[in-house]
């Protein structure tokens, strides 16, 4: 890649495109450890060097920001869940002010939600929850009918809820609407019954 950098320089028929830093990104969801620093150095180098270039398949794309994402939520640091959900809020709204044509998609959305069912933190089930009903809003008001959540979104909130069952035995001693019981109890039953998303469990 960096030799094609230099031929890039030197050769106004060479040219860096986004599936080039794309693919160096991805690869570093190998590295669990290292990984999540060496794609942020990249997509920052990336965005800084071709944020705005003329040639538009040079710009950041909706696969480096996924690729980013994935590295992010598959690494083995528990806590990198909320990078990846303040990555995609923000990229949200860039696209939303107009100050970027990356609108993040179900991709973006399952690895956020991918990460916090790794992170397994207390609050987990209800950050999991919180992601879905994004997208069910922005599907049922927006119109974004590629964000239309289906069963397999529903059964990782389900997952979600499974891996806190340590703190089960504490909801049922109190009444509330954002516990992993309820949570889970509430999940299960818009899968059972019909939904506007023809979704089952």
């Amino acid at each position: 890649f960096r030799r094609k950098e230099i031929f890039a320089d030197e050769q106004s028929n060479v040219y860096i495109h986004a599936p080039d830093y794309n693919l160096i990104i991805a690869k570093w969801r190998d590295d669990q450890v290292n990984g999540p620093d060496r794609a942020r150095r990249l997509f920052k180098e990336m965005d800084q060097n071709y944020g705005n270039a003329a040639e538009l398949k040079a710009r950041p794309n909706i696969v480096t920001i996924n690729s980013l994402l994935d590295v992010l939520a598959k690494s083995k640091s528990r806590n990198l869940a909320e990078e990846c959900e303040e990555l995609l809020k923000q990229r949200n709204t860039l696209f939303e002010e107009g100050k970027s044509t990356i609108l993040p998609d179900i991709i973006s959305y399952r690895s956020c939600i991918d990460a916090w069912i790794r992170q397994w933190k207390k609050d987990s089930p209800q950050r999991v929850e919180a992601l879905v009903k994004d997208m069910i809003k922005r599907y049922s008001v927006e119109g974004r009918t590629d964000l239309c959540p289906d069963s397999d979104l529903f059964n990782l909130v389900l997952k979600a809820c499974a891996h806190a069952t340590v703190t089960w035995h504490e909801d049922i001693e109190r009444e509330a609407n954002d516990t992993p019981i309820s949570i889970a109890n509430r999940t299960f039953a818009l899968l059972n019954g019909k939904n506007d998303f023809k979704a089952k469990p």
